[in-house]
């Protein structure tokens, strides 16, 4: 059976009585699928509830007053401030900002540490051409002796240049 037929039939049976024949194929229906019949009976309960029901007479300025209440809620919401009209409006704008700084931001870190390394591997190159220019340990302490031998002597004994002249060679 068709299964828009069947809800047809379900919808069709909260609403009135069904005839015979439309009330067999309905139970034909709901006695192949369980699932259907439990859902069909809660369905029913619920429209037989609601038809209990007693009517309550509508007041007669009824549709006015639900008008005037829509119109109310409209020009309040259009009273209301708009305070994060501004946000929505540059936020975008902002992001894109914040986004340029970034890059800015990251690429003058890159170069900053370029150069940092630039002036280190100078700096250590010119230490080592220094280095390089310095005398050899042995050159320098060859006359060691005879340099602590005059910060022994005082002015008085060295008598002449030719002591100290002797002394140096």
């Amino acid at each position: 059976m068709n299964e828009v037929r069947i809800d047809e039939l379900i919808e069709l049976s909260m609403r009135r009585e069904l005839t015979p024949e439309e009330h067999s194929r309905l139970e034909a229906h709901l006695a192949t699928h369980p699932d259907a019949r439990a859902r069909w009976e809660e369905e029913r309960a619920l429209s037989r509830a609601l038809h209990s029901l007693p009517n309550i007479p509508v007041s007669s300025n009824f549709n006015s007053r639900v008008l005037q209440t829509i119109e109310a809620d409209q020009a309040a919401l259009e009273r209301r401030p708009k305070r994060n009209l501004w946000l929505a409006r540059f936020l975008p704008r902002l992001g894109l900002a914040a986004l340029a700084a970034s890059v800015v931001f990251f690429s003058a870190q890159k170069w900053f540490l370029a150069a940092t390394h630039e002036k280190f591997a100078r700096d250590l190159s010119l230490a080592a051409t220094d280095l390089a220019s310095v005398p050899n340990p042995e050159v320098v302490l060859q006359d060691f002796e005879a340099i602590r031998e005059l910060g022994q002597m005082s002015a008085a004994s060295v008598g002449s240049d030719d002591e100290l002249l002797r002394l140096l060679q």
